[in-house]
């Protein structure tokens, strides 16, 4: 599998051995999922009758949640 994800452009062996260690060796349902697990959900402020987002939420794991966003900022 690590191999697989390395072949796509802008994954290096190390971020491919990352994904596959700490994402895709898990169970889990669907992307959302995936998104929640990683931390890649929104961050709502709600104050009153004002909603709004705060940007990315800190819950889930850091260190994937920092990886997908380098690579998102490469391609």
């Amino acid at each position: 599998m690590v191999r697989l994800l390395a072949r796509v452009v802008g994954v290096g062996v190390e971020t491919a051995d990352m994904l596959v260690q700490e994402v895709l060796c898990r169970k889990l349902r669907d992307r959302r999922a995936v998104a929640r697990y990683v931390g890649l959900t929104g961050a709502p402020d709600e104050s009153g009758k004002r909603r709004r987002e705060k940007g990315l939420a800190k819950a889930g794991n850091a260190r994937v949640r920092r990886g997908l966003i380098q690579l998102a900022w490469r391609s």
